[in-house]
């Protein structure tokens, strides 16, 4: 019985064992997820001792029971060496699990000092990405507008550690198109700041934080707000940010950033602002709350809209994943397309659905189903406003790789099927079905410019089919590979789209592909 005592306590440090070790393969690079790890090490490592300190004094009382057993035994001997022979079983058991006990406290002490000595962490991402684009800025395959490109991304930083609680990061990142120079001897200027901001955390409180400068910004799904990764320039916010943190409980972010200024005192000028909270406290379950607020009264688009929302991920079965968000705005507005010089009404929504489910075989394969809708505008002449706004979002690869259409005045159904081949492979396979959510109407960034589309024309806008693979061929190295291919619908067809060289375009009614290959070096 007390072997077992044993064997128990020390399958529970293999446990432990195997969970740090887990951990520290997976262990991102940002100080913040380290010390977070070594948090849950040392939490782990706490509940284990607790748990098995007073087993081991029980043996350890059971030893000296025995022994004292022995010296008054006046039984055969062969008893008394059996009873000697379980005693120094159980002593040497338990010394073991004494030495592996103490094994696992000096690990979490070293992984805590290596953390607090890593004061200076050097960032460095170099990506290309060449691309292929076929009848996409019209569908007419007779016009001559295929264009091959090559986009260039390089980015160099540092995170500094000063203190404990406080860091700095500053990243330098110079965004290019190859050939885009005057010359070979030419300079654009296109370096510039990518990220540059201080963070403290736990002032006056655990958990309570401060963020300022320039920083990327990233919420749930990144459909309101992201870093919009794919471009290749990306997103960032000048700004501040203060934020409660209590991890597995909730996290409460507010911001306030200035997206562009005018430098007038009092002038025009557009600022954003938002306050979103997130808990995942019930391990299968993910909630967050937003509400986020645009200024802007920079002409021709003044905006004054507000945007309140939610989003809610469950995992009620093993390999089931159900999602939902919706949005509500409200406010004043005046959009593209629209004659009045004056402000309207505006209210809009918009709602997403996904259903996931990947079985547990080895290549995970997951199959599921998504849903998109947002409010379009089929009069934008009739003093209000009813068109979605899109706010900040990453966008690519949500409404189709393609980019032709955004989250606004737009209907999109259809399936996905994903597949994992290799621990290092993953292949993706989505088809979309796009349908105007008004009769006709304005929509902004769609088809590449704002597109006026014709009522009483059908809500068909037309198909698309995409397919990624991504393989990480080294620790810092991973490559991708991508084809779409877009089949137009009739209103489609009879739509003109404005673009911000000045240049209006007729579309047509042909196939258009699109084609990349993208390969990434960061660390």
């Amino acid at each position: 019985m007390k072997k077992s005592c044993v064997l128990v306590a020390m399958g529970c440090l293999l446990i432990a064992d195997t969970a740090l070790a887990q951990r520290a393969k997976r262990r991102p690079s940002a100080d913040a997820a380290v010390l977070e790890t070594l948090i849950e090490d040392q939490d782990t490592l706490n509940t284990l001792t607790t748990a098995h300190t007073r087993q081991i004094k029980e043996l350890e009382e059971r030893i000296a029971d025995l022994e004292k057993q022995l010296d008054r035994m006046k039984g055969p001997v062969e008893e008394a060496a059996q009873v000697r022979e379980e005693v120094a079983a159980i002593r040497a058991e338990l010394d073991a699990l004494k030495a592996r006990e103490a094994e696992l406290s000096q690990r979490v002490k070293t992984e805590d000092g290596q953390a607090d000595q890593a004061w200076f962490q050097p960032r460095f991402e170099l990506r290309v990405r060449p691309e292929v684009h076929d009848n996409k800025t019209d569908l007419l395959g007779g016009a001559d507008d295929d264009d091959l490109f090559y986009l260039q991304r390089l980015r160099v930083g540092a995170v500094l550690k000063p203190l404990k609680n406080v860091r700095a990061v500053a990243v330098i990142q110079d965004s290019r198109r190859w050939g885009e120079e005057a010359s070979t001897t030419s300079n654009e200027e296109n370096l510039d700041l990518h990220e540059g901001y201080v963070e403290v955390r736990d002032i006056l409180t655990p958990g309570l934080g401060f963020q300022a400068g320039r920083m990327e910004l990233a919420y749930g799904a990144e459909r309101q707000v992201g870093p919009f990764d794919w471009s290749n320039v990306g997103r960032a916010f000048d700004g501040a940010r203060l934020f409660y943190e209590r991890p597995h409980l909730i996290q409460v972010d507010a911001f306030a950033t200035i997206v562009k200024d005018q430098g007038r005192t009092g002038g025009a000028n557009t600022d954003f602002f938002g306050l979103v909270a997130r808990s995942d406290y019930v391990s299968s379950l993910d909630l967050e709350a937003y509400g986020f607020f645009l200024y802007n009264d920079l002409p021709p688009a003044v905006e004054k809209i507000g945007t309140i929302g939610a989003r809610v991920v469950a995992r009620p079965v093993t390999g089931l994943t159900l999602e939902g968000e919706a949005a509500v705005q409200f406010g004043r507005s005046r959009q593209a397309g629209q004659a009045r010089l004056g402000t309207n009404d505006h209210l809009a929504t918009a709602y997403f659905a996904q259903v996931l489910y990947q079985v547990s075989v080895p290549t995970s394969p997951t199959v599921g189903l998504f849903f998109y809708s947002a409010s379009g505008d089929a009069d934008p002449t009739d003093g209000r406003n009813v068109a979605y706004r899109v706010l900040f979002p990453t966008g690519h690869g949500m409404l189709g790789f393609m980019d032709l259409f955004q989250w606004t005045g737009t209907v999109d159904v259809g399936p996905t099927v994903r597949v994992t081949p290799l621990s290092e492979v993953s292949l993706r396979l989505d088809y979309h079905l796009f349908f105007l959510s008004s009769n006709g109407g304005v929509l902004a960034n769609t088809l590449g410019g704002t597109a006026v589309f014709p009522a009483d024309q059908g809500r068909f806008l037309g198909q698309e089919l995409d397919f990624v693979a991504r393989w990480r061929a080294l620790d810092p190295l991973t490559l991708e590979v991508g084809y779409s291919f877009f089949k137009p619908g009739k209103v489609t067809g009879k739509a003109l789209v404005a673009h911000e060289d000045g240049r209006t375009v007729a579309l047509g009614s042909d196939l258009a592909h699109w084609a990349f290959f993208q390969g990434t070096l960061s660390f």
